[in-house]
């Protein structure tokens, strides 16, 4: 698999389609179907009186959430198979929750402190 981006705290939806090598538009239809079929995606963003700001710029977990999004049409190059998967599927939603970023940051802080450099 590529390796993971180092992505910043607080990222442009422009900043990251360079980062990714992909277009505006491709960046605008992962976060389409990130807003529609991930939970923790859209819980990650402010909220200001109730209202969620899903304008403001992507956190680390919603750029790497892009980029798994990314990597995976790529493979299968069927977005709706994507987006099935993430609304009927709970292992697949899974696979693109803010614990499992958290734990793929935490695994790769511990190998990167014991010289190993594995990315996923």
């Amino acid at each position: 698999m590529e390796k993971i981006p180092t992505f910043q705290d607080l990222t442009t939806r422009a900043a990251l389609a360079k980062l990714l090598s992909v277009t505006s538009r491709s960046i605008a239809n992962y976060h389409t179907l990130a807003l529609n079929c991930v939970d923790d995606y859209y819980e990650d963003f402010p909220k200001v009186l109730n209202q969620t700001i899903t304008s403001f710029r992507l956190s680390k977990y919603q750029s790497w959430v892009i980029w798994k999004l990314k990597i995976m049409i790529d493979v299968t190059k069927n977005s709706d198979l994507i987006k099935q998967a993430l609304i009927n599927d709970l292992e697949s939603q899974k696979l693109f929750s803010k614990q499992e970023f958290l734990s793929q940051q935490l695994e790769a802080k511990e190998n990167e402190s014991k010289g190993i450099r594995i990315s996923k």
